[in-house]
């Protein structure tokens, strides 16, 4: 009869091995996912920041929009009523008086 424990003993090492490389296995498999994952998100996180970005900049427009309504198209509607006030002066005048009007303005 042959000592059985000696035996026992070494296939149980060596299921031990065996189980410990599995999940060795497995960890560097959930490592690697985890990792792509952490990529993926950082890729989403980029790309969220640029649409932002682009929102952003649809702000600066209407910022610039209103700009330049307030300024430059206030200074033109300006210069518009000067001109309006300036025809109504001048329809007043006839022909030779509008020329002689004209001529004493210069």
């Amino acid at each position: 009869m042959y000592p059985i424990y000696p035996y026992f003993k070494l296939v149980f090492k060596f299921a031990q091995i065996g189980m410990t490389l599995k999940s060795k296995q497995s960890l560097q498999r959930k490592q690697e996912r985890a990792m792509k994952e952490m990529d993926d998100i950082t890729i989403q996180i980029q790309s969220d920041q640029s649409l932002i970005e682009n929102l952003d900049f649809g702000n600066n427009y209407s910022a610039e929009a209103a700009r330049a309504r307030n300024s430059e198209i206030a200074r033109l509607r300006s210069k518009q009523n000067q001109l309006r006030n300036k025809i109504a002066e001048m329809q007043q005048y006839t022909n030779d008086t509008w020329i002689q009007a004209y001529l004493n303005d210069l």
